[in-house]
């Protein structure tokens, strides 16, 4: 298979309260998934391009919703890391509108992206005419050490295949 991107990061099930309720206002929330790297697969995905998606998710339902998800808009998550060690990275958001803004609240600590290891790493996938650009964030880079030095690694296996490197900060 051969790709025009291949991104690496965490993707992350979001729970929103309906209506622009506060999170202490409901118990009802809004189900979505979202992650930097695979919004911007999505994104691509839709105009066209082949797109791979590298991350390492909880082989339990809340994992496979986000791989469902991801799947469903036509990008690969054939290369996951499964495992049933961790858990899946949440965020809630509380909407806002003038003049209250929106709010954030991560809990991710501990996440089955943040525990992915360089050697999790699909280094098969890595060769000169598999892909064309290999895309990661800041984000992947700051959530933990084990995450900042697999796609540091993904980076040089990247460039050591003549990839692109893209980096959003």
């Amino acid at each position: 298979m051969t790709y025009d991107v291949v991104t690496l990061g965490e993707t992350m099930l979001r729970f929103t309260p309906p209506m622009l309720r506060r999170l202490e206002q409901t118990l009802d929330f809004e189900l979505h998934v979202g992650g930097s790297e695979s919004n911007t697969s999505v994104g691509l995905s839709r105009l066209g391009l082949k797109v791979a998606w590298l991350s390492r998710l909880t082989d339990n339902a809340l994992g496979h919703i986000i791989a469902r998800t991801i799947t469903s808009q036509g990008i690969d998550t054939s290369q996951l890391v499964w495992t049933s060690d961790d858990r899946v990275g949440l965020y809630f958001l509380e909407e806002g509108k003038a003049p209250r803004s929106s709010q954030v609240i991560y809990d991710r600590k501990e996440s089955a992206m943040s525990k992915m290891q360089p050697s999790d790493l699909p280094v098969e996938m890595f060769k000169k005419d598999t892909a064309k650009l290999f895309h990661t964030t800041g984000i992947t880079l700051a959530i933990s050490e084990g995450a900042r030095s697999t796609a540091t690694r993904a980076v040089e296996l990247a460039k050591k295949a003549d990839w692109l490197v893209s980096f959003d900060i």
